[in-house]
């Protein structure tokens, strides 16, 4: 129970469970944080019917979320999985960080310091620190190459810096966390994290071959689609093509895929050339990033279409379709191996910049501002006509959005509100323009969906530098 203390304990424990029950108040949310401070396990969580936002409330702070009447069965064999990851090596990779060093050895780690992207490739991972006198963008660069480095990608990553709305939605988006200190409670909770990882890709629990007929690999598809749904987190479907129909090369393929992906990822065989993966708690632009690394294992004859629900389609066949349409579009112009729904040739693509600000001059000058730099430029000056503009093109939506958070008709808020569960933001960059937002309304545009935030009035020169960042990330 929340008011009570944890126990102390001769031993620590290999796993921890706990009933939260049917409400989630601020004494059950201290306690849970104090247990993660106080023992290096993972923890499992029982919940009686818990509306869906307290469930993902509980999601920060557990291993595993199960509901009160699980069976025995699945819970005997969840404690086994987690107890057989509470042995796993302890051991990180430090970049520039050399004040985490004697903490974490103090608590059992073997540490690897490395200083470059070369000694990064030799490293053997572990968990990741990037210390403080990293910039953000090394930080970014740097968690991206874990993200997309097979050896790496279930790896805790740990920024430490100064803890801020921007900086975290950065982080999340990478799978990474946050912290301003790296004392005993960070370590404390990466060495949780990092049993939770090495349990979830316990390769025991992984068959040699983990390809599905797709049959059932669509049923597991929309059930994986069903849960993200619930709980609010990205999914993405990438849908691998082989030119021709050859058995010897489809069965290289698919030995492939059956090891390169994650114990919970779906691999299903859909047809002699085409390969459909489902890919978990992964944005779309992490699983392009991941597809990108995995063509230059498959070799240059196959194709790869990207497309994250619910923004390409809400069920396994609606995305197929789409991603495979994008791979036929980038077949017939020439185009990248490696294609999202929203991909096209350069003659048939959206503007670069669509702009929503009721300001009718402050929209000319952006546009101008922009042309001089080669950028196409689409200006709204009503929130509801921005709506239905992006909503109705799908398929040629810009790669910036610029929004004044204060306008006439739909205002930014609104019109990020009535974005964000189409899906289409994640094929878009963000960047809020605010006057006299407060703090509280910048965070909740970060919330809903924003990249970036700017300050109205501003310098042009400063307006554009931010754009031609954006669109090189």
């Amino acid at each position: 129970h929340a008011e009570h203390e944890l126990p102390e304990m001769a031993e620590p424990p290999e796993v921890v469970l706990a009933n939260v029950g049917s409400s989630v108040d601020a004494a059950t949310r201290t306690t849970l944080r104090a247990i993660g401070e106080t023992y290096s396990a993972p923890v499992v969580l029982f919940h009686d019917d818990l509306p869906i936002d307290d469930q993902r409330l509980l999601a920060r702070h557990c291993s595993t979320l199960l509901p009160i009447d699980t069976s025995p069965g699945v819970v005997s064999d969840e404690i086994l999985r987690l107890q057989a990851a509470v042995a796993v090596d302890l051991r990180a990779t430090v970049w520039g960080h050399d004040d985490a060093v004697p903490v974490l050895l103090s608590h059992g780690y073997r540490v690897s310091p490395v200083q470059s992207i070369a000694d990064l490739a030799e490293a053997p991972y572990g968990a990741v620190i990037i210390g403080a006198d990293a910039s953000s963008d090394v930080m970014v660069d740097v968690t991206r190459l874990i993200r997309v480095t097979a050896a790496a990608r279930q790896a805790p990553v740990v920024w430490q810096g100064p803890v801020g709305p921007a900086m975290e939605l950065t982080a999340a988006r990478l799978g990474a966390t946050v912290v301003e200190r790296f004392d005993d409670a960070a370590v404390t909770a990466l060495t949780s994290s990092l049993r939770f990882a090495a349990a979830a890709a316990d390769p025991s629990a992984i068959p040699a071959d983990s390809t599905l007929g797709w049959s059932a690999a669509r049923l597991l598809i929309d059930r994986t689609l069903i849960a993200a749904q619930r709980t609010n987190t990205p999914c993405a479907i990438a849908v691998i093509r082989l030119p021709v129909a050859d058995p010897r090369r489809a069965g290289e393929v698919r030995d492939l895929l059956g090891r390169e992906f994650r114990r919970g990822d779906v691999v299903g065989v859909r047809s002699d050339t085409d390969f459909v993966v489902a890919l978990q708690g992964i944005s779309h632009r992490v699983a392009l990033d991941r597809m990108g690394g995995l063509i230059r294992r498959l070799g240059g004859d196959v194709q790869i279409g990207v497309a994250d629900f619910p923004g390409g389609g809400r069920s396994a066949e609606d995305l197929v379709g789409a991603a495979g349409a994008a791979i036929a579009r980038a077949r017939e112009a020439r185009g990248p191996s490696v294609v999202s729904t929203a991909w096209r040739p350069a003659e048939a693509r959206a503007a670069d910049v669509m702009v929503v600000d009721s300001d009718v001059v402050l929209g000319e000058m952006l546009a101008v501002a922009l042309g001089d730099r080669g950028l196409g430029t689409h200006v709204e000056t009503d929130g509801h006509d921005a709506l239905e503009h992006l909503i109705a093109s799908p398929d040629a939506l810009p790669r910036v959005l610029m929004i004044d958070l204060d306008f006439g008709g739909a205002d930014g808020r609104a019109l990020l509100a009535a974005l964000r569960p189409t899906g289409l933001l994640s094929h878009m960059k963000v960047l809020v323009m605010a006057t006299r937002a407060s703090e509280n309304d910048i965070r909740m545009a970060l919330d809903l969906g924003a990249t970036d935030v700017m300050r109205k009035p501003f310098p042009v020169a400063l307006m554009l530098h931010r754009i031609v960042h954006l669109l090189a990330e």
